[in-house]
């Protein structure tokens, strides 16, 4: 019997050896919900789980060299069904329906998320799953396996789905056909239908060891280990490797320059100099606020600098960026319990921004929340 052998799915141990368990004893179930932050493999492990399932490999799968595997590389394999969230344009659609463009863009798109399953998606709007996509691939999973024993089917951020969308996929997911797997991923759980989270097996995705970022990322990029990006987007990336690939193409000193002017702005007396900073930020920056994925790196760069007031401040303490000294003197606190309360408001903006809030309203909360902390720690007796 053909045997799982994990070749690009990266980290995440306790995940790998409970799949692996279950294929290499043919105990597969037919649902599964792999729940985890952006970046830290639930598709890119549905995606090698899938090729795994598709291959033609006698002895250890996925290959990566049979004609299955090729045509899952190139998303031409007639068993391997997706679905993604994506921002559609008007050309995209024809009425209420979409239009040839559309199904062109979807595949398009589906064809990059395999390829690049760890590459986090940088989008300035709502990301929706077009119900249309859904009942496609409802079709395909009805019909059955056309060319092997199994039939799959990927749905990523399926917290994104409309109450149609979730409707239409419900049927397929409380009776798929035999030898069917449906492979369910989200990053906020929370926001899953309970519906549908009552028929998956919940696999929970951890962050991931530095070592194992460092060095797939020196594999990905083709760089040396001596690289201070790779460094620095490790230490920087909370322990997802999509957020280190975004993270290692900014240039550090400009994303910390903006780190620096937000927590700045944290500090100010001046509610109209507060008012006009935000205002160039988001105009900036942010692109009138469009750029999530550039906001959602500032709040990141943001909690490094605050967690280096705390660690740069203790003796023997490390400063994680190699390229900016004392970067720890612009958090404005070296408390502990400050940090703290600091960080968890970061997390909080930081999953308004993954939600596509309204980025002013979202930093505006923020830099109130903040100000509240740096103020408090102003008026206790040195």
């Amino acid at each position: 019997m053909a045997r799982l052998e994990w070749k690009k799915f990266v980290g995440q141990e306790r995940v790998k050896e409970t799949l692996k368990t279950a294929f290499d004893n043919d105990a597969l179930g037919h649902a599964y919900l792999f729940s985890g932050a952006p970046g830290v493999g639930t598709l890119p492990a549905a995606v090698e789980l899938a090729t795994g399932l598709l291959c033609d490999g006698a002895e250890v799968r996925p290959c990566y060299e049979c004609e299955s595997c090729r045509l899952v590389r190139a998303h031409a394999h007639p068993d391997l069904n997706t679905v993604f969230p994506v921002e559609l344009s008007r050309e995209h659609r024809s009425g209420t329906k979409l239009s040839e463009a559309g199904w062109a863009y979807l595949a398009e798109r589906a064809l990059d998320k395999i390829r690049n399953p760890y590459v986090l998606d940088e989008l300035s709007g709502l990301p929706q799953i077009p119900v249309e996509w859904i009942r496609e691939l409802n079709h395909s999973v009805l019909r059955g396996a056309s060319r092997g024993r199994w039939c799959v089917a990927i749905l990523d951020g399926i917290e994104t789905m409309n109450a149609e969308s979730a409707n239409a996929m419900l049927k397929t997911l409380e009776e798929p056909p035999t030898n069917t797997i449906l492979i369910l991923c989200t990053a906020r759980p929370h926001a899953v239908l309970p519906t549908i989270l009552s028929r998956c097996q919940i696999l929970r995705f951890g962050h991931i060891k530095p070592e194992c970022m460092t060095a797939a990322l020196e594999t990905m990029l083709d760089r040396s280990a001596e690289d201070t990006a790779i460094a620095n987007a490790v230490r920087c990336a909370g322990g997802s490797l999509g957020k280190a690939l975004a993270l290692v193409a900014q240039p550090l000193d400009e994303q910390l320059g903006v780190a620096r002017a937000l927590l700045q702005l944290c500090a100010e007396e001046d509610w109209l100099r507060v008012a006009e900073g935000l205002e160039a930020l988001v105009g900036g920056d942010l692109n009138q606020g469009r750029d999530y994925g550039a906001a959602e790196r500032i709040l990141t760069y943001v909690m490094y600098v605050v967690r280096e007031g705390v660690v740069g401040s203790r003796e023997g303490g490390q400063n994680y960026f190699s390229e900016v000294p004392a970067v720890h003197a612009t958090a404005g606190t070296t408390d502990p319990e400050a940090a703290r309360r600091m960080l968890d408001i970061c997390q909080e903006a930081i999953g308004g921004v993954r939600a596509r809030g309204n980025v002013m309203l979202v930093l505006t909360m923020f830099l109130i929340a903040m100000r509240e902390v740096i103020h408090e720690q102003e008026q206790q007796p040195r």
